[in-house]
């Protein structure tokens, strides 16, 4: 699976995709910029999305994948359950804690 992982917290990332998504081509955004770059210049089964960015906050990129039509395989990822559920309510298709990271498998599952 094609994962766009949009967050910039560099030693989570670095672990996460360590731990869970090996098996994956995982394409890093540390930014809104960064990321909505990569989405006009490539496609993506499946983006997780962080809610704090250093140019913005993840729910401003929701309007973007509704457009390219991704917005069903996005996959909210945060330590703050609000903004979980800021990003679910905005049309995200699923939320995950990064304290519960290890439940992405079952949700790649059901977007793949």
């Amino acid at each position: 699976m094609r994962i766009l992982y949009v967050d910039d917290h560099e030693r989570f990332r670095q672990v996460t995709i360590k731990q869970f998504l090996s098996t994956h081509q995982v394409t890093i955004a540390g930014t809104l910029a960064q990321a909505r770059h990569l989405l006009s210049h490539q496609q993506f089964d499946c983006v997780l999305l962080d809610y704090d960015l250093p140019d913005g906050k993840g729910i401003e990129l929701i309007d973007d994948l509704r457009r390219l039509g991704l917005l069903n395989q996005v996959t909210a990822i945060s330590s703050i359950e609000d903004n979980n559920a800021a990003l679910t309510k905005a049309g995200a298709f699923a939320a995950l804690s990064k304290l519960r990271f290890a439940h992405i498998s079952e949700i790649l599952k059901q977007l793949g």
